[in-house]
């Protein structure tokens, strides 16, 4: 129990401190800006390359992640499958591009930058908010199955008479709560995905808000279930 609050703790940290990809993308953007400052070929050689090979790191990243998804519904194959489609697209892309020799190193970085800008950025975005999605409705899933367990065993202490504190079933009652309103978060998050033309909105939340504050509520929610193996389990 301990090792899963943990985990959420550490997940929803990510979240609201940085995200990883937005960290990588500054990392290339100084990169490009070293590239720009280079002096001479040799050292703007060196930056550039650092930029594609960070951006070729980012795909496979993004490639494994991708593919180590169990189990998700025939729209959500389809839309793995088109996100794995552009990724390896963006690598032949990467690999074809041609440093050295002559190649003129500022120009080529423009055309890097502004394919990200244009292209790449924006579905990565994406990819990573689906990613976040599933992961968090892999977690309720494992929540709610914990539920259902600690409900189980509540029943079978009252019928023994062995139960008689209410404290217990009111933690229960609250963990359910919290639950359900992380599935609802998350089931909009996913709607939120799922939407090919979307009116920007600033007064609603995005995917990334609306999966954080799901993730939250399934951390209090394990609070709540420790708080009853304290009660259900005293120590000695």
């Amino acid at each position: 129990m301990l090792k899963i609050i943990g985990a959420l703790l550490v997940f929803v940290s990510l979240f609201a401190i940085s995200p990883r990809v937005s960290a990588q993308s500054e990392a290339l953007k100084s990169a490009l800006r070293e590239v720009s400052a280079s002096v001479n070929n040799e050292s703007g050689d060196k930056a550039l390359k650092k930029v594609i090979n960070f951006l070729s790191l980012q795909i496979d990243d993004l490639t494994k992640s991708l593919n180590a998804i169990k189990g998700i519904s025939v729209e959500q194959e389809a839309i793995r499958q088109d996100f794995l489609d552009f990724l390896n697209e963006s690598a032949k892309y990467l690999d074809g591009l041609v440093v050295g020799s002559g190649s003129d190193i500022k120009a080529l970085a423009n055309e890097i930058n502004n394919w990200r800008e244009n292209a790449y950025n924006q579905r990565v975005n994406k990819i990573t908010e689906f990613l976040m999605v599933l992961q968090t409705k892999s977690l309720l899933k494992t929540a709610d199955t914990r539920l259902v367990k600690i409900g189980s065993d509540l029943a079978r202490l009252r019928d023994l008479k062995i139960l008689k504190d209410d404290k217990a079933q009111f933690l229960f009652n609250e963990s359910n709560i919290l639950l359900v309103a992380a599935g609802d978060l998350t089931n909009q998050a996913e709607l939120q995905l799922s939407t090919t033309t979307i009116i920007m909105d600033e007064r609603k939340p995005g995917v990334r808000d609306l999966v954080f504050k799901a993730l939250t509520k399934i951390q209090q929610a394990y609070k709540r279930f420790i708080e009853i193996s304290g009660i259900i389990l005293p120590r000695p």
